[in-house]
């Protein structure tokens, strides 16, 4: 008990802990991210060192991955993605960390909402709000089955969007805008929506499986 006491007194301002505990303020705050997340994921990531629990990652990923779990955990939509790039380090990096975390910590840690971030890529993609419930509707049977978890939602939701304007007849932009609006690859997005390819029926029973692919005019 006292050796953990000093060790929690070691955190100087100029120490790898308080760096990482000051990446996770800073990324909180760029992201406008809600105090009480932060506050959750700074104890997580304060734990995970003195615990022995990194993975031999540098902090700024252990720091990365705890800030994802404190989302997750509090209901606060966030990608991989968006935090590799906030923190400058690799999506596979923090990912590997997260999991790591989740694995030796025994945290449980609900399914990511994809229906969350509709409709704001939606609205990039100027995609009316009725392709939006149809979106929805497969991304939460898609949630359902199992097949999103450990996966950046991003994708699936470009994918569920594209499905449901070609159900609708509506914004027909070409796959590509998908994939960068969503910041996945064309080749990604395609594995998103084969993935999705399942719940097409349940969501559309009297279209075809197979969807027209959209070309650029």
């Amino acid at each position: 008990m006292v050796m953990k006491e000093a060790k929690r007194s070691c955190v100087t301002p100029t120490s790898p802990m308080a760096g990482a505990l000051s990446s996770i303020d800073e990324t909180a705050d760029k992201l406008a991210i809600p105090l009480n997340v932060r506050v959750q994921a700074s104890r997580l990531c304060r734990e995970a060192v003195e615990e022995g629990f990194t993975g031999g990652r540098e902090l700024k990923s252990v720091a990365a991955a705890s800030l994802c779990i404190a989302c997750r955990l509090t209901g606060t939509p966030i990608t991989f993605k968006t935090l590799a790039m906030a923190f400058h380090k690799r999506r596979k990096d923090i990912f590997h960390q997260y999991q790591f975390l989740v694995r030796t910590k025994g945290i449980m840690v609900p399914i990511a909402d994809l229906t969350a971030h509709v409709p704001a890529m939606a609205e990039k993609l100027g995609i009316g709000t009725r392709a939006q419930r149809w979106a929805q509707g497969v991304l939460t049977d898609a949630k359902a089955g199992g097949i999103v978890a450990g996966k950046d939602p991003l994708g699936f939701v470009a994918a569920a969007l594209y499905i449901a304007c070609a159900h609708e007849g509506e914004n027909k932009k070409p796959q590509r805008m998908f994939a960068e609006v969503a910041r996945v690859t064309e080749n990604t997005f395609q594995k998103r929506r084969q993935d999705l390819q399942p719940y097409f029926g349940s969501a559309f029973p009297q279209k075809p499986a197979t969807l027209p692919c959209f070309k650029p005019s």
